[in-house]
């Protein structure tokens, strides 16, 4: 065979290797980017459907990307026992004050939550920060934080009514389960500090669920 033929031949068969290894690399792209939806959507729930209509798929998770990126790196602590007690306790006095007067309660609720994650040196000034500590709770909870805090705001610009009474119980369920998830033990459980602060966590404000 001609020198000039084993060249042809290898050079075709360089240019099949390669044109395997962009295969390859394509296909592994491709599961990597499967696997990084398929891990938004399961931390983000249906605020992860939301970025992605808002903004296109490629930014949508970058975007949330970036935000779990900033949550990962904050150097997190749980409550001191004595301010975990005083969490606790100021959000019994949010339950009791709900039943006469919701949209206070409501607003509260928010300032409550906000100031647990200052205590907790998390990020909470930009709402999508607070949503993502909501995700971090369970999926799903991130949504709800996002309309909770809807209703958070046309409480405070007097935009409510009495058909609202819904909304509102929902949000404040809401804000209940990330008032008490965000002021656990690190081990995960409540200490029970004091028996008004027992009650509080476990007694419903209502028998509906946030996702009703």
């Amino acid at each position: 065979m001609e020198p000039s033929t084993w060249g042809i031949i290898a050079a075709g068969a360089v240019v099949v290797l390669l044109l395997l290894l962009v295969l390859v690399v394509r296909a592994r792209r491709r599961r990597r980017a499967a696997g990084r939806s398929t891990e938004l959507k399961d931390r983000f729930g249906p605020e992860y459907d939301r970025a992605v209509e808002d903004r296109g798929r490629d930014e949508a998770e970058a975007e949330l990307e970036g935000r779990v990126d900033r949550y990962q790196r904050t150097a997190t602590r749980p409550l001191p026992r004595e301010e975990r007690r005083r969490a606790l306790q100021r959000w019994g006095e949010l339950q009791a004050a709900y039943v006469d007067d919701p949209r206070v309660a409501i607003q509260r609720a928010e300032t409550l939550f906000r100031r647990i994650l200052d205590e907790r040196q998390m990020p909470a000034d930009r709402l999508d920060d607070r949503v993502t500590a909501a995700a971090f709770v369970r999926p799903g909870l991130a949504d709800q934080y996002r309309r909770a805090h809807q209703v958070f705001i046309d409480v405070e610009a007097e935009r409510t009514g009495p058909g609202d009474e819904h909304d509102q119980r929902m949000a404040f369920l809401v804000y209940r389960e990330l008032v008490l998830e965000h002021t656990r033990e690190p081990s995960g459980d409540h200490v029970e500090i004091i028996d008004e602060v027992r009650v509080v966590a476990d007694v419903p404000v209502t028998s509906g669920q946030p996702n009703d």
